[in-house]
């Protein structure tokens, strides 16, 4: 057990540091593509590029480096692809600049992967276009966002807060105090990379995750054969 915050003697996180980490690093370019005025999609890509990937979309306070240890499966035959969205507003414009990013990477059917706020955007997507995804895992995710629209200011505000209090609201959820060594360092290395995410971003993704917005049932994939959660 350990507290939060702890860091290394070059101010790094402990996860920063890690040998697995800078491994991946190394070894996988960031890449990034403008597929309209938005701002950049920012991406890992591993694995053979002729199956349908894996597709993995970070929370409200998570980057793409956040799956770094998936892309273990890569010397396995998977190919894993972490996106990380630029600041989309709405959930219609997110569907259709994830359409557009899909497109330039040539991509028709995937797997999907979510975690928090990715995991509701992969629903939505997945409610919209149910015959493109292959499979839906979902970590730390909920089907509706109205719980958090209740207890949040209003969303359209976001837009208009500075980086300073927008973090603090990200880190308000954050779990804090004595935490076994693993959590612990998962919460530095998450705070570590929140520092990494401009202003705009930041604020639309909060602007999304406080929006009232509810997951409809659909004719697409069947929960108790592609869905994990």
């Amino acid at each position: 057990m350990k507290s939060t915050g702890q860091v290394s003697s070059t101010g790094q996180s402990v996860i920063a540091e890690s040998r697995s980490y800078k491994t991946f690093r190394s070894s996988y370019a960031l890449q990034q593509i403008e597929v309209d005025e938005e701002g950049a999609w920012k991406f890992y890509d591993g694995g053979p590029k002729d199956i349908p990937p894996l597709i993995c979309l970070p929370g409200a306070s998570g980057t793409v480096d956040s799956f770094y240890r998936q892309f273990n499966l890569c010397a396995k035959g998977y190919r894993i692809l972490a996106v990380q969205y630029p600041g989309y507003l709405t959930f219609e414009e997110w569907l259709h600049g994830f359409d557009a990013f899909l497109a330039h990477m040539s991509i028709n059917l995937f797997h999907f992967m979510g975690v928090s706020l990715g995991g509701f955007l992969a629903q939505v997507y997945t409610m919209s276009r149910p015959n493109r995804v292959m499979s839906l895992i979902l970590c730390n995710s909920f089907c509706s966002t109205n719980l958090f629209a209740e207890h949040a200011p209003a969303s359209t505000f976001f837009q208009f807060m500075p980086f300073f209090y927008l973090k603090d609201y990200l880190l308000s959820s954050f779990a804090k105090g004595m935490l076994e060594n693993e959590v612990a360092d998962s919460v530095d290395f998450s705070v570590e990379q929140i520092d990494t995410l401009t202003r705009s971003e930041l604020a639309a993704r909060l602007s999304l995750n406080c929006t009232e917005y509810e997951n409809q049932e659909t004719d697409g994939i069947k929960a108790d054969e592609n869905i994990t959660m």
